[in-house]
């Protein structure tokens, strides 16, 4: 273990870690440390001091990192068990409480199709089989799968309360989740993916987003909204069959914001 990693993992659950890791990249990964500045300026929108946001497909805590620098208060929702101690190191710890859930449309048990790339694992079969029949999921393989308990996010907010914002990040199971949510709160976001459009439009037409609920798009690998002002509901479907956006977007986040 070289002194980076000694210092890292001295480190890491600490009230050190992210000042020394932010200092590290400013003085030697430029790069990285002005896209984290981005990432938090453009959040920042959504999420000020002492609000509550729900994490929903955590993972290693990259976005609860953010959201908790932001001052917020996180749910981090993540049903892979590997991946619930990095979470729980996350600082301040008293402003993370981690769930290691699954979220769908009602309670019960579901198949967790695990992947190399944990950020890959998913719920959603249908998913797995679009991807691997896609030319950007080239070589990448669910090889095993765990049984995981399912909640939704109905429940969570009987027991956290009403977020001011959700990020959705559950690799094809977006519908699912939002399924099981009655009311949207101010903001979510959630991800597409072009090779699985519908899956997207399902999320954009689901009842807990009100009537007049507008959206945006983030498309990877930007920071930045694709349009500089909020669209219709009809406008995102009709975004959504226009295969043309879909091949010069082809994976990113819709956000909705249901009130102004």
């Amino acid at each position: 273990m070289n002194v980076k990693e000694q210092v890292k993992h001295a480190a890491e659950g600490s009230a050190f870690y992210s000042p020394l890791r932010d200092a590290y990249q400013f003085a030697f990964n430029h790069r990285s440390w002005k896209r984290r500045k981005r990432k938090a300026d453009f959040f920042n929108q959504f999420v000020l001091k002492d609000d509550l946001v729900f994490d929903v497909g955590a993972n290693v805590g990259e976005y609860t990192e953010l959201f908790v620098g932001l001052g917020a208060r996180v749910i981090a929702i993540e049903p892979n068990v590997e991946l619930v101690p990095g979470l729980k190191r996350v600082w301040p710890f008293d402003r993370v409480t981690v769930e290691c859930v699954a979220l769908g449309s009602e309670e019960g048990s579901a198949d967790l199709y695990l992947c190399g790339r944990d950020y890959l694992s998913t719920l959603s079969s249908q998913w797995i089989a679009v991807a691997e029949r896609s030319e950007r999921f080239s070589g990448i393989h669910w090889s095993e799968k765990v049984a995981v308990p399912v909640s939704t996010l109905d429940t969570l907010i009987r027991n956290y309360g009403m977020p001011k914002f959700i990020k959705i990040d559950v690799e094809g199971f977006e519908q699912e989740v939002l399924a099981g949510l009655s009311i949207a709160p101010k903001f979510l976001s959630f991800e597409f993916n072009s090779e699985f459009a519908e899956a997207a439009t399902a999320c954009v037409s689901q009842k807990c987003l009100p009537r007049g609920a507008e959206f945006n798009v983030v498309a990877e690998p930007s920071t930045e909204f694709l349009f500089d002002h909020w669209v219709s509901r009809d406008e995102m479907l009709r975004l959504l069959e226009n295969r043309e956006f879909l091949n010069a977007n082809p994976n990113g986040d819709i956000y909705v914001c249901t009130s102004r």
